[in-house]
């Protein structure tokens, strides 16, 4: 049985899977409550920036995952993310979850890792 409310419906992708996990919450806010954002193509369109900015408070919770040693500029773009979802609202609503792996590079065995303590903590 399929539970249909929003708070029950999550997305999860990693890199461009990513990147589209976030911005399908941030366009379809009736339809996604949760997301989880492995290793974002944040790099891919700096509109993603604009439109977090742009958006109305969001309720949504989201798990982003990445690894220290993916690129030059993972860590910085998921931090400025983060930041600016910060702004968009309260951080004591903890609704964000933010875990940089130590070592972990852009690819399966770091998503797959961790996939179940996202799915958890998203589902909580």
């Amino acid at each position: 049985r399929t539970k249909k409310e929003v708070r029950n419906t999550a997305i999860i992708g990693s890199s461009l899977g990513g990147l589209v996990s976030f911005y399908a919450v941030l366009k379809y806010p009736k339809v996604f409550g949760k997301a989880g954002v492995f290793s974002p193509s944040f790099w891919f369109t700096k509109a993603i920036y604009d439109m977090m900015e742009k958006v109305p408070k969001t309720k949504a919770k989201f798990y982003f995952l990445c690894g220290d040693n993916e690129s030059e500029d993972m860590v910085n773009d998921l931090n400025k993310m983060t930041r600016l979802l910060d702004e968009n609202r309260c951080y004591c609503l903890k609704l964000s979850k933010k875990i940089i792996v130590k070592g972990g590079q852009h690819n399966e065995k770091l998503w797959r890792e961790g996939f179940k303590d996202a799915y958890l903590w998203l589902m909580e």
